[in-house]
């Protein structure tokens, strides 16, 4: 669970009543697009607990998830590093899975 129960003032019943792990079903997950999660061992904002349990969630559901541990990369720094172009671990890691392999030989067209 996010501590953003403690921010909003609300129960934590409440909180998870608008969290995405605790609304995953299989109906739901029959609609969803293959899910990559990307969390940092050391996020302040957003405990890991939350990410393994939204991707236990979607995996129990029967959703294709798969989650990325960034590392020491904080609350999306991973995502500054990228646009300023900072070759940091968590960059590169985002680059290397931001092109998955089935699609690195016939990746499509676009089209102007």
């Amino acid at each position: 669970l996010s501590p953003m129960h403690i921010v909003t003032g609300s129960s934590v019943e409440s909180q998870n009543s608008w969290s995405p792990t605790y609304s995953v079903t299989r109906e739901r997950a029959a609609h969803l697009p293959p899910t990559l999660l990307l969390h940092a061992s050391n996020d302040a904002t957003v405990p890991a607990s939350s990410s393994c349990g939204f991707l236990a969630a979607l995996s129990e559901a029967g959703a294709p998830a798969s989650m990325l541990d960034l590392g020491d990369s904080g609350h999306g720094d991973f995502l500054l590093d990228l646009m300023l172009g900072r070759d940091t671990p968590a960059a590169a890691t985002l680059r290397r899975a931001a092109v998955p392999p089935r699609c690195a030989a016939g990746a499509p067209k676009v089209l102007a």
